[in-house]
């Protein structure tokens, strides 16, 4: 094991640029399945949101979504174009819009669950339940560790360097 290691370009070794490529190819696959159906990658997202929260404003949905109402003004609009979406006076104050569904908006949701679901089972069906199971387990783990990391790198700190887990006893993320 450790010879195929030792046989691969170091820059292939790197775990950051090992998810990095894994998560261009799968946003690639997810834009041609996507594409498929008239929608966008981030989109998905934002009419699952829309179906969840059921006649919510642009502002509510952004805050679900975690971004600024004005980046989903945007999307919002490109969407509504597309037809996948309608917006409606708020009865009780006229300064809100409620954003809804349309037929076809829902009828993407369909397509967009269906070619998930085929995604999906097709990356499930590399692996045993027992292998999945520790690829979660594994993910999470990285997923907990990146954002350990980030906060330790956006909180203001004196003069400490970072401290990797080879550098510290205390490893179990």
């Amino acid at each position: 094991m450790a010879d195929d290691r030792n046989s691969q370009p170091e820059h292939q070794l790197h775990l950051g640029w090992k998810l990095k490529d894994l998560n261009h190819l799968h946003h690639s696959v997810m834009q041609n399945a996507l594409g498929k159906i008239g929608l966008h990658s981030g989109q998905p997202r934002i009419l699952f949101t829309i179906d969840h929260l059921e006649g919510a404003s642009q502002k509510e949905i952004a805050a679900h979504l975690r971004v600024s109402p004005a980046s989903l003004a945007t999307s919002l609009k490109r969407m509504q174009k597309a037809g996948f979406l309608a917006r409606s006076s708020d009865k009780h104050d006229l300064r809100v819009n409620k954003i809804e569904l349309t037929d076809q908006g829902r009828q993407a949701i369909a397509a967009c669950k269906k070619q998930i679901h085929i995604i999906d089972q097709t990356l499930k069906g590399c692996f045993s339940q027992q292998e999945l199971d520790q690829l979660i387990s594994y993910l999470d783990r990285i997923y907990s560790a990146l954002q350990t990391l980030n906060t330790m790198l956006t909180t203001p700190m004196e003069n400490t360097p970072l401290q990797t887990h080879s550098d510290t006893s205390e490893v179990n993320t």
